[in-house]
C-alpha cells in the first residue's frame, strides 16, 4: 500500500480491480501474472481533460510493454483515473489514453519511482486534448504489416506524406535495418536478420519520430 504526504491512499490492484478493466476472467489473470514479475511499485492520481470519451488509461514502458492500467471514472462532473504503476527500474514510461478498441499516446512522460504518488485529488497530473501526442499526427493513416512478420515487412503511409524514414532496432538498441520512405509502399527485406522483438522507428520530414514494437516469427 502507497501513502501520499496527504494521507491518499493506493491499495495494490486486485483481482477485481483487473477485471474491471480488462473486461474477462482470462484477461485479469493474465494482467496479474504480468504485472506480479515487478517487486515495485508507484501510484498515480490523473485527470483527463478530452473531448473523446475514454475508457481507460494505460502507462507503457519504451518497448509498449503494459505496465499499468485503470478505468477512468466520473467524480463528481471529473474524469480521474488512479493507477498502480509496476517497474523494477527507474525508466521513463508514457501515457495512453484508451476508447474502445481505439488508443492514443499522450505526449507527457514521467519516470517511475518506487512508492510515490504523483498527482492528488486536490492537483491530479493533467492529462489534456492539448498532450496529443505528435504520433498520432506522423502515424496516421500508416499500416505496418504483416504483424508479426517473417521475410518481408510492409510500410504503407497512405495519403500521409511525413514519413522520410524507418529504422529497425533490435530488443538491445542495435540497428539492423535501414529505408528511405520514397512511395506509399515500402518493403523492408528482414529475410537476414533473427525471430524475436524489434522497435520500428518511423521518422517525420521534420525530425520527429515514433516506435512502433514489430514482432518476427521465423
Amino acid at each position: 500500500m502507497l501513502k501520499a504526504a496527504i494521507a491518499q491512499t493506493f491499495n495494490y490492484p486486485t483481482f477485481n480491480n483487473f477485471q474491471k478493466s480488462s473486461g474477462s476472467q482470462d484477461s485479469s489473470n493474465e494482467l496479474l501474472a504480468e504485472f506480479s514479475k515487478y517487486q515495485n511499485t508507484m501510484g498515480i492520481i490523473a485527470e483527463i481533460n478530452a473531448d473523446d470519451k475514454y475508457d481507460e488509461i494505460k502507462i507503457y514502458d519504451a518497448f509498449n510493454n503494459l505496465r499499468g492500467i485503470s478505468k477512468i471514472e466520473d467524480i463528481k462532473g471529473r474524469k480521474l483515473a488512479f493507477i498502480n504503476v509496476f517497474s523494477d527500474i527507474n525508466e521513463v514510461l508514457k501515457y495512453t489514453l484508451v476508447e474502445g478498441a481505439n488508443e492514443t499516446h499522450i505526449s507527457e512522460t514521467f519516470n517511475f519511482k518506487t512508492d510515490t504518488v504523483l498527482g492528488s485529488l486536490k492537483e491530479p497530473i493533467n492529462l489534456s486534448q492539448k498532450a496529443l501526442s505528435i504520433d498520432n499526427v506522423i502515424f496516421k493513416d500508416v499500416t505496418l504489416y504483416p504483424n508479426p512478420f517473417s521475410n518481408e515487412l510492409h510500410i504503407n503511409t497512405g495519403n500521409n506524406n511525413n514519413i522520410t524514414k524507418a529504422i529497425l532496432y533490435n530488443y538491445l538498441g542495435v540497428k539492423v535495418l535501414e529505408k528511405s520512405i520514397r512511395s506509399v509502399d515500402t518493403k523492408m527485406n528482414t529475410t537476414k536478420i533473427s525471430k524475436g522483438v524489434y522497435l520500428l522507428k518511423l521518422i517525420g520530414n521534420n525530425g520527429a519520430f515514433v516506435f512502433k514494437k514489430m514482432i518476427k516469427t521465423e
